[in-house]
């Protein structure tokens, strides 16, 4: 018996275990190809309807960052210029991506940015090659104010809002915004100090790399307010007539609570607030139109990134993001909306991360607020780690781990887990106790899986995680034990020798590979403390295998085994058949005649049957050459080919039947009517059920049987599988289709059973699968013959005179026999799992 020493070495335990901590983006990718970039800058602003042209100073190459987004897998990878690019392995894995460069240049005080956007397929050992274009991605906004001397307004300010920006006020200087929807609001005050806002035009679709120069005029004496800014306003500009019932109404107002003394929010990513952050509305006008906007340059999932009109919105939709809404209807006077479960929810980045928070109203009668609210929300990452565990007893139930957390509502918010080598699983916390300061200990419920546990913490289901950590169980010595007898065509059976398999067992986990080329890759096994086995399960027959039985890590040797060859059944579908009886002319029941004549007649009939190769029956008993009678009482064919199947040309009918080679004749039957067969039924002593095996049989003149059952065959099968219909008897309803397998191993010229399986099929009108396991009770032998027999009957035996005494037939004058349940079989294989 050859022993081996099993070990691991930590580095290939510690790949295998974090294999799959991260995402997993694709498995199917396989391969990489090479990239080559090349960039172009484009720093002319355009001027619109004779609005200045500007060009801006053109950033150089090495200033704008790469990012490349796999747009199957979703992968991201950063470079922050080509030239880092360059200088790495220039490589990407295949699938179709989407290229960014992007470079941000801050000129009169503003950040312009310059970026271009590619598509490009990476195939597998093949160069593509992106060319940037990168052109100025804002849009440029310059005013002109109207002359207000004599006009009776003592202020005009222009305010501009894109959709998915905030605002800026325009003054003397040029303003870069996003293309795209801009709204234009301007604020008038007249003489007396009163003041109305409104929105005069929207810019629908503000093109990037654009100057727009919006120029406003007052015609006092007609009190039109004109507005140009594009070839088509130029040449009809859009007017507002200014009166003094503007300011006859008050326009609405926003007040905002919850704010620090700077206007603004500074908080956890656990969110909460010690008041609520709430805007309180007042639309003396009524309400008309409710503006909110989110402005974050990191929230990919800002469901409010552009302008949206809480009126419209869906309520349900609100509520569920968190914004409470309170009397938010048209026309209300009065309204107010409350963000603090909103915020909350908002993500931070690396680094402290602001959202800028934009609220406007509009009136019926088009008035806006004057001062919108605008707020700042400084979103602070929370900080979140795990120590180092120490090694822990290889029975132990629970352990404690120490988590740094600077934020709060540790309970609520901390979770931890451990990664069964497809997904991370939540762990059972029994306490948590605060140490210090941002420091826990955490008490969990270990699970019982293996002697190395991967764990994390993580914060609010995965913002924040941390990197993956292991904790070990401290391994008493062992040895592991596998013979060639231990192989089998789809297990591998592995015994493992220390003082304590209680303890160990339940804690050792086997890692199974191929060839040395390949990732090492968990087994599937059955652990079977009584034997101290572990069972390695559903691996490939005639195939070679190494195997690792790993508990602490070390390194060790590995065991080499080459699995049995799955040797399948002969003939199994029964597509190669053999005429076995040919009888041309039989007496088909008794003789009868008509009253008015004197002559007895015989009905008479063939059998021609067929039986599948390989394969043995009892119909040299059923329907054998030594009886005495030739009729179809007493030789009944049990076992025959018929000429269809499940998908195949051939399957197998097995039926139970009486038989007899002492048979005689019944009496005559007289008969007067024209159904012409006799009604008289002879004595039949015998009853035999359908069979069909391997091996074969012999019938003798005297009654006596010989089986010789079983072929020689060199595999374990865990099974066998076919296709059966099944029909009982009328008389038993306890009778079942019978399947019954051994797997014999000889040793010192005896043999004896290594595994069986028994199967009862219960009736079926059509084709239904069936699985008759074979169980093993000696496991370190092989396999030297097989023994299989399907029957009509689970009475079937080796003795004529327990299934007389125990099968029941149906007497059939019509067809001159006596016949019981029926078994119909096709594609009989067997089974290596």
């Amino acid at each position: 018996m050859k022993k081996y020493d099993i070990k691991i070495s930590l580095f290939t335990l510690l790949c295998f275990l974090l294999v799959g901590c991260g995402e997993k983006y694709n498995e199917l990718i396989t391969g990489y190809g090479d990239l080559e970039m090349q960039l172009s800058v484009n720093p002319s602003v355009e001027g619109i309807a004779g609005a200045e042209s500007l060009t801006l100073p053109a950033p150089i190459e090495q200033d704008f960052s790469i990012t490349a987004y796999n747009l199957t897998t979703g992968l991201t990878k950063r470079w922050d210029n080509i030239q880092k690019f360059n200088k790495g392995h220039k490589k990407l894995a295949v699938g179709q991506y989407e290229i960014t460069a992007q470079n941000y240049k801050t000129l009169y005080d503003q950040v312009y940015s310059f970026d271009d956007k590619v598509e490009v397929e990476i195939r597998d050992s093949e160069l593509s090659q992106v060319a940037f274009d990168c052109t100025v991605a804002k849009v440029v906004f310059s005013a002109t104010n109207p002359e207000l001397e004599g006009s009776g307004l003592k202020r005009f300010d222009l305010k501009l809002k894109s959709g998915d920006d905030y605002y800026k006020i325009m003054d003397d200087n040029y303003e870069a915004m996003n293309p795209g929807k801009v709204r234009a609001e301007i604020t008038l005050e007249d003489l007396s100090g009163r003041s109305v806002t409104f929105s005069p035009f929207t810019i629908d679709n503000a093109k990037r790399g654009c100057h727009y120069h919006i120029q406003t005029s007052y015609n006092k004496e007609e009190g039109v307010m004109s507005f140009a800014y594009d070839e088509e306003t130029v040449a009809d500009p859009i007017e507002m007539m200014v009166s003094k019932d503007l300011f006859t109404i008050c326009s609405p107002t926003i007040e905002c609570t919850g704010l620090n003394e700077s206007g603004a929010i500074e908080m956890f990513e656990t969110g909460g607030f010690s008041q609520p952050v709430n805007a309180k509305i007042i639309a003396p006008g009524g309400l008309k139109q409710l503006l909110f906007t989110v402005v974050s340059d990191d929230y990919p999932e800002n469901p409010f990134r552009f302008e949206t009109d809480l009126l419209t919105y869906d309520a349900a939709k609100l509520a569920e993001l968190g914004l409470v809404l309170n009397g938010v209807t048209i026309g209300a006077k009065e309204a107010d909306v409350d963000f603090s479960d909103f915020l909350s929810n908002l993500p931070a980045n690396l680094v402290s991360h602001a959202h800028r928070v934009v609220l406007q109203v509009i009136d019926n009668f088009g008035r806006m607020a004057e001062k919108p609210m605008c707020f700042d929300v400084t979103v602070k990452p929370i900080s979140l780690t795990m120590d180092k565990p120490a090694p822990m007893e290889i029975d132990a139930k629970s352990v404690t781990l120490t988590v740094g957390y600077n934020g709060g509502k540790v309970d609520k918010y901390i979770t931890l887990q451990h990664y069964n080598g497809k997904e991370w699983l939540p762990l059972e916390v029994e306490k948590i106790e605060k140490i210090e300061e941002g420091r826990y200990h955490f008490t969990i419920h270990l699970p019982v899986i293996n002697t190395v546990l991967v764990i994390r913490a993580i914060f609010k289901d995965g913002i924040k995680v941390t990197e993956p950590n292991i904790l070990r169980r401290i391994i008493p010595e062992y040895t592991v034990t596998c013979e060639n007898e231990n192989v089998w065509s789809s297990k591998v059976d592995l015994f493992i020798n220390t003082e304590n398999i209680e303890r160990l067992l339940p804690y050792l986990s086997v890692l199974i590979r191929n060839n040395s080329n390949e990732e090492w890759r968990p087994a599937v096994i059955e652990r079977v403390k009584e034997e101290n086995r572990l069972t390695i399960s559903t691996l490939i027959p005639s195939t070679p295998y190494e195997i690792w039985v790993t508990g602490d890590g070390a390194e060790g040797d590995i065991i080499k085994v080459k699995t049995e060859d799955a040797v399948d059944l002969p003939n199994g579908d029964f597509e190669e058949v053999k005429e076995t009886i040919n009888i041309e002319k039989i007496n088909c029941g008794g003789k009868y005649s008509n009253q008015n004549s004197w002559m007895p007649t015989y009905n008479v009939t063939s059998y021609q049957v067929s039986e599948p190769l390989f394969w043995s029956s009892v119909n040299d008993k059923t329907c054998s050459h030594h009886a005495k009678n030739e009729n179809t009482w007493f030789k009944v064919p049990t076992t025959e080919v018929l000429k269809s199947g499940h998908m195949s040309a051939y399957s197998i009918r097995l039926r139970n039947a009486g038989w007899d080679i002492h048979g005689v004749d019944p009496i005559r039957d007289s008969r007067t009517d024209e159904e012409y067969y006799s009604r008289n039924v002879p004595n039949i002593p015998n009853r035999s059920a359908g069979k069909l095996f391997l091996g074969s049989y012999k019938f003798n003149a005297d009654g006596t049987e010989e089986y010789n059952e079983g072929i020689s065959f060199s595999s374990r099968p865990t099974g066998v599988a076919g296709y059966y219909s099944y029909t009982r008897s009328i008389y038993d309803n306890n009778e079942y289709g019978y399947v019954h397998a051994r797997v014999l191993s000889e040793e010192n010229g005896e043999e004896i059973v290594i595994g069986e399986g028994i199967g009862l099929l219960s009736p079926s009108t059509s084709f239904t699968t069936f699985l008759v396991p074979i169980e093993y009770k000696i496991r370190n032998k092989k396999a030297t013959r097989l023994q299989l027999m399907l029957s009509s009957s689970n009475y079937a035996s080796y003795s004529q005179a327990e299934e007389t005494a125990h099968i029941l037939t149906v007497d059939y004058p019509r067809k001159g026999m006596s016949l019981g349940a029926e078994l119909i079989i096709d594609k009989i294989r067997l089974r290596y799992e």
